[in-house]
């Protein structure tokens, strides 16, 4: 059986080092025996046979790799890609160029230049929702939004408070925080957010509950998203951001971990 998948990057020229990064919607995985997947490879002539659109079909509302190169000017339209549709797509407002990414390349942000990506037309769906994104915090200390809209909204974020390296959710003006549980500099991080349709929400941090938060408020709006600060844009993050998604499904942890 053919399996729908996404070809990210592929480098087929480097003699030596040639590699691929791609993504492939597996049906079902086994919890006790190891799952098999078929690679085939070496025909030249094969033409594409990605199927994009069914790898990202679970619920998906934007995907966003962040491998597009930026010049560095901030200003270019629709730079960062949405792999689930043709709208949703990031304007460039970042001048950090560099591209170190936990899953092939991601995107560097700079606090002090303001670096940020805005994702004018995502409306937040309401529960049940969930958010996954790695990141690897650079800088500490003041409010340092990761994703996020507006207070009234939703936003996930390093807060000012305890030494700024927690981590906090702020959901219709409510907040919680993961209190001791804290961030270690310059090390990757997977971060995952889930609400279900109740609006009780937990954050996961490399699979482990961060957060858990009983607050039935529903966050919705249509204010602008934005990658690595909030539309206040007075709280940018600084470090590295790989892998943004955005569901209108709760994820099991189960989901989560693999």
């Amino acid at each position: 059986t053919k399996l729908s998948h996404e070809i990210e990057t592929y480098d087929g020229a480097t003699a030596g080092s040639k590699a691929l990064w791609a993504w492939v919607k597996v049906p079902t995985l086994a919890t006790a025996t190891d799952t098999v997947l078929y690679l085939y490879y070496g025909n030249a002539s094969a033409t594409s046979q990605q199927d994009v659109a069914n790898v990202w079909s679970n619920g998906f509302l934007g995907v966003t790799h962040l491998t597009e190169q930026n010049s560095g000017a901030a200003g270019g339209s629709a730079l960062y890609k949405n792999s689930k549709t043709n709208t949703l797509q990031g304007d460039d407002f970042v001048t950090d160029t560099a591209k170190d990414g936990k899953i092939g390349s991601g995107q560097a942000f700079n606090r002090t230049a303001n670096d940020r990506i805005r994702l004018d037309e995502v409306t937040w769906p309401g529960d049940p929702e969930s958010v996954s994104l790695w990141v690897k915090p650079h800088g500490f200390g003041g409010s340092r939004t990761m994703v996020g809209s507006g207070w009234g909204e939703f936003i996930l974020s390093l807060p000012y408070y305890d030494s700024g390296n927690s981590l906090n959710v702020s959901r219709n003006g409510e907040q919680c925080t993961s209190g001791s549980n804290l961030f270690s500099q310059d090390t990757w991080y997977y971060v995952t957010f889930s609400a279900d349709a109740s609006g009780v929400y937990s954050v996961r941090v490399n699979n482990s509950v961060w957060i858990s938060c009983t607050k039935a408020t529903v966050a919705n709006g249509s204010n602008p998203t934005y990658i690595g600060t909030s539309r206040a844009l007075n709280d940018g993050f600084d470090g590295n951001v790989d892998e943004v998604r955005m569901s209108n499904v709760a994820r099991s942890a189960d989901w989560i971990a693999t």
